[in-house]
């Protein structure tokens, strides 16, 4: 490959370029640069196109995003757990909450009065 080109590919892949255009924008750059369809644009064909330094730092890139990736992955299946047991915390509190509503609906009105209630017996005191 040109040293021309891959300086240009260098220059686009910049933390700027890539703020200034986006992140889409760079990668259909690059893959117009380097005459590849933009969904084969990665950092092992990037790799395929770099001189011995480049290929260096580029593999480096890889294993970091690699761990992150990995780390990423480990984040989502904790959130999934904690998720799961909060849905599974709320629907016991809907469960218990809507026991309350059909035991007391024999207490209460629709209106949320009291529903008078038979009373058999004698009350003995009615102030303490």
């Amino acid at each position: 490959m040109a040293t021309k080109t891959v300086k240009k590919v260098k220059k686009v892949i910049t933390k700027k370029a890539v703020k200034a255009v986006g992140k889409k924008a760079v990668v259909k750059k690059i893959a117009k640069m380097l005459d590849l369809e933009e969904r084969d644009i990665n950092l092992t064909t990037l790799l395929s196109y770099a001189d011995c330094g480049q290929e260096k730092d580029l593999r480096e890139c890889q294993s970091i995003l690699h761990g992150l990736v990995a780390k990423n992955r480990e984040m989502n299946q904790n959130n999934k757990g904690l998720i799961d047991y909060s849905l599974q915390f709320l629907q016991g509190s809907v469960d218990f909450i809507h026991s309350l509503m059909s035991s007391a609906s024999a207490s209460y009105m629709p209106s949320g009065k009291m529903r008078p209630i038979a009373r058999n017996g004698n009350i003995v005191k009615t102030r303490g």
